[in-house]
């Protein structure tokens, strides 16, 4: 029996998505695990290296989809469009703006200052080197930290250092968060071309990668997770039309595969030398599917009860967390281990990533997601005492000057 659609914003919290984040946090981990090994290293950077022809696939061929971490960023980008635009979307009227803004930056710089004063711990008690017999990813670590560019690294919005890489992505993060309203006036006030508007996000985002200024890149990714929000009624219509067709099952098949392989093109491309300057171009095919991705994940009965089992429902609920804390651990293992141990390293990390993650999550994101809480409600309680109290000022004198002779 399938599932129908999520079809309104007035709808509650999307499970499946959270089950999507988990997974692409996943991908993620895997991929940094997979990149202390010397030689998938040397083939992620395209640097000539003797491989075996499992080790070539792994990587050039839609397996790479099991280890895609930069596209699963992605997919992190267009959920964060979608799932902070729907709210809004459903209480446009009386959206508290001003609440807002501290309740999401609490949200993301609490967990943030957090990790970078893990991982500050973990760099400092396994120090990190340069070493012929490591793998080149593990050897861009070896980094000279300051006290300023840890700084930074906390505020993220200039980037992130080696300390703790992943957190280049919190970057765009805080800046769409900060833009979002900007985002949804634009989506909203041009309601009436969606294709315009993201065919305009995908070219600005081919141009950004081809000249490496990353605002231009990734910024427009969220814009396609707000359109999503802001036509969500019409893409639910058009999967509840897919599912009413006798062949819904062999389309959602065939979408899914194509998308699957339109995923990780990027890599099919690399592996074709001759082919190698069509990579950047390739780029918005990776964005396009990932906004697939989430529409199929959100709208799709097989993949909401895939999505909302219980290992990957929990898996959602840490994967902030889990993105947060996972490199450092991965890096020092791949430090750590003896020579030609690298993948008992890279398997060993993974458990103990996710294991400090959960407890990352236990002990700073959720109380920080009950500090954004609460000081949203101190904010709208404010601003609702002010309102009254203005109310009962203008009442007094328009009482005052009612009783004047």
């Amino acid at each position: 029996m399938t599932q129908p659609p999520a079809t309104t914003h007035g709808q509650g919290r999307i499970s499946s998505l959270d089950g999507l984040r988990g997974t692409a946090a996943a991908a993620v981990v895997i991929n940094h695990a997979v990149l202390t090994i010397p030689v998938f290293a040397a083939l992620d950077y395209n640097i000539p290296v003797q491989h075996t022809w499992f080790e070539w696939a792994f990587t050039y061929t839609p397996l790479h989809l099991f280890w895609a971490g930069n596209e699963s960023v992605m997919v992190f980008f267009v959920l964060s469009g979608l799932v902070l635009t729907l709210p809004i979307m459903a209480h446009r009227s009386h959206f508290d703006w001003r609440a807002y803004y501290p309740q999401r930056l609490v949200r993301l710089y609490v967990p943030l200052a957090a990790s970078v004063a893990l991982a500050l711990v973990w760099a400092t008690t396994v120090v990190r080197r340069t070493d012929p017999a490591l793998s080149y990813w593990v050897n861009l670590h070896h980094q000279e930290l300051t006290p300023w560019r840890v700084l930074l690294d906390v505020f993220v919005v200039t980037g992130a250092s080696k300390l703790n890489s992943p957190l280049w992505s919190l970057q765009y993060e805080v800046l769409f968060s900060l833009l979002l309203p900007l985002y949804i006036l634009i989506a909203t006030r041009l309601r009436a071309h969606p294709w315009v508007l993201a065919g305009i996000a995908l070219a600005a985002s081919t141009i950004g990668r081809a000249t490496h200024i990353g605002i231009l890149q990734y910024l427009p990714v969220f814009a396609l997770g707000v359109l999503l929000a802001v036509h969500w009624n019409e893409v639910s219509d058009i999967a509840q039309r897919i599912q009413s067709s006798a062949s819904s099952r062999l389309i959602w098949t065939v979408i899914t595969i194509a998308t699957s392989a339109a995923f990780t093109c990027t890599w099919a491309i690399v592996g074709l030398p001759a082919a190698l300057h069509a990579v950047d171009f390739a780029f918005p095919i990776v964005i396009a599917s990932a906004v697939v991705i989430v529409f199929i994940s959100a709208q799709t009965g097989t993949a909401r009860r895939l999505l909302t089992t219980p290992a990957i429902t929990w898996l959602g609920k840490v994967s902030f967390s889990l993105y947060l804390v996972h490199e450092p651990i991965i890096v020092s293992a791949a430090l750590l281990a003896r020579p030609d141990w690298e993948w008992l390293a890279a398997l060993l990390s993974i458990p103990v990533a996710v294991t400090v993650g959960w407890t990352f999550n236990l002990l700073i994101e959720r109380p920080s997601h009950s500090l954004a809480r609460r000081v949203a409600r101190a904010i709208s309680a404010s601003d609702r005492l002010s309102a009254g109290t203005e109310i009962a000022r203008h009442q007094y004198e328009a009482t005052r000057r009612g009783s004047k002779p």
